[in-house]
């Protein structure tokens, strides 16, 4: 009874912020990504109403941000996505990138990897800290349905994106040393590998790719492991031969959580 007890409660808790009480079924990697019809192995997770509020307009950012990556441009769900969703929120100015391209954007020449002028297109610097919050929800989601258990409070996110010339490589060659476990979701549109320390279970590496061609690496650590030893690895890395870039670290308080 004690054992039964204990497990209900455990269910009753937010899968992101775990002293909160469930009051729906959220998309850890949001079913805007994917368009119709939505893959039947999403994967939910019970959230508060707090975590939903705060959750949605990272992931709806998130969203144009990737859908309208120069970089998946051929890829068939974008476009339908850019020509649907995304076109309606334009329309209507609920897209916070839209508004942002509209003040800030500015015509940029691009090239290919070797250097090869293609024409230009219209660049804007987006919000580091909304795709961070999304990545965010997005690990502690998926860690909390592989493991059913929760990543402590304390533990901070080091979030990076992959450079563009890197992003097929850092995916292929994620986690040398062993082999990593993966989560695929929808055709072409989320993969994910990961790997959990076997010293400390709440220590991970996430390598998350959208529509084949975009990449995150997510390191999640203790707060006193990350000052000591990922942080200061990170920086020291993130010059222009690595293939991160630099990272947004990210904690609950960050996100006012």
């Amino acid at each position: 009874m004690e054992a039964r007890m204990k497990k209900q409660k455990s269910r009753s808790q937010c899968a992101y912020f775990g002293i909160r009480t469930v009051q729906s079924r959220d998309h850890v990697v949001p079913k805007a990504l994917f368009g119709k019809p939505t893959p039947q192995n999403v994967v939910t997770v019970g959230a508060c109403m707090e975590c939903n509020q705060a959750k949605s307009p990272c992931d709806d950012y998130h969203r144009d941000c990737l859908a309208c990556d120069v970089r998946v441009s051929t890829n068939p769900i974008a476009k339908a996505l850019k020509a649907g969703a995304i076109g309606r929120s334009v329309e209507t100015n609920r897209s916070i990138l839209s508004r942002q391209a509209v003040r800030h954007g500015r015509l940029t020449p691009m090239l290919t990897p070797r250097g090869l002028y293609v024409g230009r297109c219209v660049s804007v610097r987006v919000s580091a800290d909304r795709i961070a919050g999304a990545l965010w929800f997005m690990v502690r989601g998926l860690y909390h349905h592989l493991t059913k258990t929760m990543l402590p409070d304390t533990y901070v996110y080091a979030i990076c994106p992959v450079h563009s010339e890197h992003c097929d490589t850092t995916f292929d060659e994620f986690w040398k040393s062993g082999t990593p476990d993966v989560v695929a979701i929808g055709e072409s549109v989320f993969e994910a590998k990961y790997n959990i320390w076997s010293e400390d279970h709440f220590t991970t590496n996430w390598c998350l790719r959208f529509y084949g061609r975009i990449v995150y690496c997510v390191y999640v650590a203790s707060s006193a492991n990350a000052q000591q030893h990922l942080i200061p690895t990170l920086g020291a890395a993130a010059s222009p031969a690595s293939p991160v870039g630099l990272p947004v670290i990210i904690t609950p308080e960050s996100l006012g959580m």
